[in-house]
Protein backbone atom coordinates (compact mmCIF):
# COMPACT_ATOMS: atom_id res chain seq x y z
CA UNK A 1 0.00 0.00 0.00
CA UNK A 2 1.10 3.55 -0.56
CA UNK A 3 2.38 5.29 2.56
CA UNK A 4 0.42 8.55 2.13
CA UNK A 5 -2.59 8.77 4.43
CA UNK A 6 -4.67 10.31 1.62
CA UNK A 7 -3.98 7.23 -0.50
CA UNK A 8 -3.93 4.64 2.29
CA UNK A 9 -6.45 2.47 0.44
CA UNK A 10 -4.43 2.51 -2.79
CA UNK A 11 -2.13 -0.30 -3.86
CA UNK A 12 0.56 0.40 -6.45
CA UNK A 13 2.91 -2.16 -7.92
CA UNK A 14 5.43 -1.45 -10.66
CA UNK A 15 7.50 -3.97 -12.58
CA UNK A 16 10.07 -3.39 -15.28
CA UNK A 17 11.75 -5.76 -17.72
CA UNK A 18 14.05 -4.51 -20.46
CA UNK A 19 12.13 -1.65 -22.12
CA UNK A 20 8.66 -2.61 -20.83
CA UNK A 21 7.16 -1.16 -17.65
CA UNK A 22 3.85 -2.25 -16.12
CA UNK A 23 2.17 -0.33 -13.28
CA UNK A 24 -0.87 -1.56 -11.38
CA UNK A 25 -3.06 0.79 -9.32
CA UNK A 26 -5.94 -0.45 -7.18
CA UNK A 27 -8.16 1.75 -5.03
CA UNK A 28 -9.66 -0.50 -2.35
CA UNK A 29 -11.50 2.43 -0.75
CA UNK A 30 -15.03 3.66 -1.19
CA UNK A 31 -13.78 7.22 -1.75
CA UNK A 32 -12.17 8.74 -4.84
CA UNK A 33 -8.46 9.50 -4.40
CA UNK A 34 -5.85 11.45 -6.34
CA UNK A 35 -2.16 10.56 -6.39
CA UNK A 36 0.95 11.61 -8.29
CA UNK A 37 1.67 9.37 -11.27
CA UNK A 38 3.96 9.57 -14.28
CA UNK A 39 1.50 8.59 -16.99
CA UNK A 40 3.10 10.27 -20.02
CA UNK A 41 3.70 7.72 -22.78
CA UNK A 42 1.56 5.03 -21.13
CA UNK A 43 -1.39 3.10 -22.46
CA UNK A 44 -4.14 1.35 -20.57
CA UNK A 45 -3.95 -2.44 -20.66
CA UNK A 46 -6.76 -3.24 -18.28
CA UNK A 47 -9.21 -1.47 -16.00
CA UNK A 48 -12.69 -1.74 -14.58
CA UNK A 49 -13.71 1.75 -15.75
CA UNK A 50 -13.88 2.69 -19.42
CA UNK A 51 -11.75 5.84 -19.14
CA UNK A 52 -8.73 7.09 -17.18
CA UNK A 53 -8.92 10.32 -15.20
CA UNK A 54 -5.58 12.16 -15.48
CA UNK A 55 -4.96 15.82 -14.64
CA UNK A 56 -1.35 16.71 -15.51
CA UNK A 57 0.82 14.51 -13.28
CA UNK A 58 -2.11 13.44 -11.09
CA UNK A 59 -4.10 10.24 -11.46
CA UNK A 60 -7.61 10.14 -10.03
CA UNK A 61 -8.83 6.71 -8.97
CA UNK A 62 -12.53 6.23 -8.42
CA UNK A 63 -13.93 3.96 -5.69
CA UNK A 64 -12.78 0.37 -6.19
CA UNK A 65 -10.99 1.25 -9.43
CA UNK A 66 -8.27 -1.04 -10.75
CA UNK A 67 -5.96 0.11 -13.52
CA UNK A 68 -3.01 -1.47 -15.34
CA UNK A 69 -0.77 0.81 -17.43
CA UNK A 70 2.05 -0.12 -19.81
CA UNK A 71 4.91 2.13 -20.84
Amino acid sequence: LLASSAASDVYKRQRQYQDQEITVYINFGKEETTLPAKTAGTQKLLGNYQDIQIEGELLRLRPYEALVLEK
